[in-house]
């Protein structure tokens, strides 16, 4: 008897265990679902009138010395950011609607922040809606990595996170970043 009891006191132990790791992974992916959902739902009431549309870059290609995080990227963007009025967004919308379907896939490794562009939607009276960072770089793997952050969550990069901001940028820049649309996906 008292084995038996020993079995299923570690089976609910390890059961509690996996549920916890599970929810833990997920909850950053969580994250950018729910920030790509409320973008797409801002987008679907067609009002685009009170969106806007930043955008902070460093040229992706130039060398630092160490990863640059988002107020590094702000600070070197400075008056060269790029804002956008939702009446211009609105000419784009259809583009804007394909977040809705964006795969959204979580980078499980561990990984840190190298920015070069940073966007973020805002909505009057509502703030922040969706933030994008590119790019990420695996802590521990030495490989291209090909991660962004959404609203601060680690996913693989996806085309419609560079063809949404594409219309908008310089087009030295744009075609910079037109070149890491095939990697994408």
């Amino acid at each position: 008897m008292n084995t038996k009891k020993r079995v299923v006191v570690m089976g609910i132990v390890l059961l509690f265990l996996v549920c916890v790791l599970l929810i833990g992974f997920g909850m950053g992916n969580m994250r950018a679902k729910i920030a790509a959902y409320n973008f797409s739902k801002h987008v679907d009431s067609m009002d685009l009138s009170n969106l806007t549309l930043t955008i902070y870059y460093v040229n992706p290609s130039i060398f630092t010395l160490y990863p640059l995080g988002v107020d590094e990227v702000i600070d070197s963007c400075g008056e060269q950011a790029i804002v956008v009025d939702g009446d211009t967004l609105e000419e784009h919308i259809d583009l804007l609607k394909q977040v809705k379907n964006a795969p959204l896939k979580p980078v499980w490794h561990k990984a840190y922040m190298n920015a070069r562009i940073y966007y973020i939607f805002e909505a009057e009276g509502k703030g922040k809606i969706l933030d994008v960072v590119m790019w990420g770089e695996y802590e521990d793997i030495d490989i291209d990595a090909g991660i962004i952050f959404v609203n601060g969550a680690k996913v693989k990069e996806t085309d419609i996170f560079y063809e949404i901001i594409i219309p908008f940028l310089p087009d030295g820049v744009a075609r910079e970043l037109e070149s890491y649309l095939s990697r994408a996906d």
